[in-house]
């Protein structure tokens, strides 16, 4: 699928288009908003840039708003309604686990945005909301590989189980973010483009699955007809 920058110059946009050029990928860019479908980067990079490679490796035929709030993390779905207002109707939210439990978390989520139950064991939730008049499906994913060794669960519990796997040395201390940021440029760039190997789209279980979630909402909710 195509993504589009929502605002084209916010650091974080600038970050994706810089990396899918250096690895030729520029065909993901889309010049066009969506404006119907939205990712929500709930805690900027590498998420930013994890989510535009997958979006390049899955054709879904269609694209996607890349959206960097300003708040981040959970304080983000005290704004989704924000984005229901202007017109998106299926929204993808990838959110760090960080150093709660899957239980605890789905439970912060529950009461900001649903009386239903979330449940968030697998990494991936789906709600259904209404604003304004408006339907809109909400795809909840959760970063992070539980057999990871780290203090806390992030994004980088992915790439840097990648890393070790294609023979990048890691440092063994209990943090994957500063494990993944003591690493070069490079060996960084090494494992991005490890990711647009179709093969490797296994250390991304459930932002897969979140993606592919995300289609099956549009098609439900426009009757479009998408295909992998």
């Amino acid at each position: 699928m195509k993504v589009y920058p929502r605002d084209p110059n916010h650091r974080l946009s600038i970050e994706i288009i810089r990396i899918l050029c250096e690895l030729r990928r520029f065909d993901t860019l889309s010049s066009f908003p969506s404006s119907s479908v939205g990712v929500i980067v709930a805690n900027g990079s590498p998420d930013n840039i994890v989510i535009a490679l997958l979006c390049s490796v899955l054709n879904h035929g269609f694209i996607v708003d890349l959206l960097f709030p300003n708040y981040k993390h959970i304080s983000v779905f005290d704004y989704i309604q924000h984005y229901i207002s202007l017109g998106y109707r299926s929204l993808l939210v990838v959110i760090d686990q960080e150093d709660y439990s899957l239980k605890d978390l789905a439970g912060l989520i529950n009461k900001k945005l649903t009386s239903n139950p979330i449940d968030l064991s697998e990494r991936v939730a789906v709600v259904s909301l209404r604003y304004g008049g408006r339907d809109a499906g909400v795809i909840i994913v959760v970063n992070g590989i539980n057999e990871q060794p780290t203090s806390k669960h992030t994004i980088e519990d992915h790439l840097v189980q990648l890393a070790k796997d294609l023979g990048v040395s890691i440092s063994g201390e209990n943090n994957s973010k500063n494990a993944w940021g003591k690493i070069s440029r490079e060996q960084q760039l090494t494992v991005f483009r490890a990711i647009l190997n179709k093969g490797n789209l296994k250390y991304f279980d459930q932002h897969v699955k979140a993606l592919k979630l995300l289609r099956g909402i549009m098609r439900v909710l426009i009757g479009g007809e998408y295909y992998f």
